[in-house]
């Protein structure tokens, strides 16, 4: 036999013994213990917002009551599937993730949900709404949110007042300047700042960032001058324009 052919077998043989231990690796490093017993439970919570909506003694309490509590349990009679769809349950928790590690620890990563909006409408209504505009429930937690008040349609709040929400708190002045959004009998969008006894005419959601800068350069170049108290209402309503009414 050709030594080039010999070379080649022993190659080929190397490669497929290689390849088998790999796959044998694979299969041994993931397969569970069943003699395992998960050792604590560990509790991660990702809120930037410093919401509170989530604690680490409701988790603990919530998977007790669900009896899906695992310390204690052997790591192969454990269902993650089973706990992340209990922890996905509670109102206030947003995205659920569980892992157990090498040496028995059962780690739980939460996000909170982050709600961005506190509604308190006309009907008498008293709840959240996310970041994603969908509603959640106010409990007993609170948070310094902005209000939304007024004749607000349940159904449409999200996907019409969370956006500008979303928009008021990406900017640090509209954030320190606004603390309500009324909804007025027409349907319009008015703003209620925290410095100044006028209030701010939005309309429509339409145009949104083009009204906001609109605003801020009256603020810099008129009301610098005139004081904070001339007008009593502000209108951004009408394309290009700002009307104002003085106070009586």
């Amino acid at each position: 036999m050709k030594k080039s052919t010999i070379a080649t077998i022993v190659k080929v043989t190397a490669l497929i013994g290689m390849a088998v231990y790999f796959i044998f690796a694979l299969v041994v490093l993931n397969q569970k213990d069943e003699s395992m017993v998960c050792r604590h439970l560990v509790v991660c919570i990702d809120d930037p917002m410093h919401t509170g909506f989530v604690t680490e003694n409701e988790v603990r309490a919530m998977l007790i009551s669900e009896e899906e509590f695992p310390e204690g349990q052997s790591i192969d009679s454990i269902s993650i599937t089973r706990m992340e769809r209990v922890l996905r349950s509670n109102p206030y928790i947003d995205e659920a993730h569980v892992h157990y590690t090498a040496e028995g620890d059962m780690v739980l990563t939460l996000t909170p949900r982050t709600p961005v909006l506190h509604v308190l409408d006309a009907q008498g209504r008293d709840y959240y709404l996310d970041n994603h505009g969908d509603r959640m429930p106010r409990g007993y937690h609170t948070s310094n949110l902005l209000v939304l008040t007024g004749h607000v349609d349940s159904i449409a709040a999200g996907p019409l007042y969370v956006p500008v929400a979303l928009r008021l708190a990406a900017d640090s002045f509209w954030t320190a300047q606004v603390q309500e959004m009324h909804i007025n009998h027409r349907g319009d969008i008015e703003l209620t700042p925290r410095v100044g006894g006028h209030i701010i005419e939005l309309g429509d959601t339409s145009h949104l960032d083009n009204k906001l800068a609109r605003m801020q350069i009256f603020y810099r170049e008129a009301v610098s001058r005139t004081g904070w108290d001339k007008y009593s209402r502000i209108s951004l309503k009408y394309d290009g324009q700002i009307v104002c009414t003085r106070r009586d």
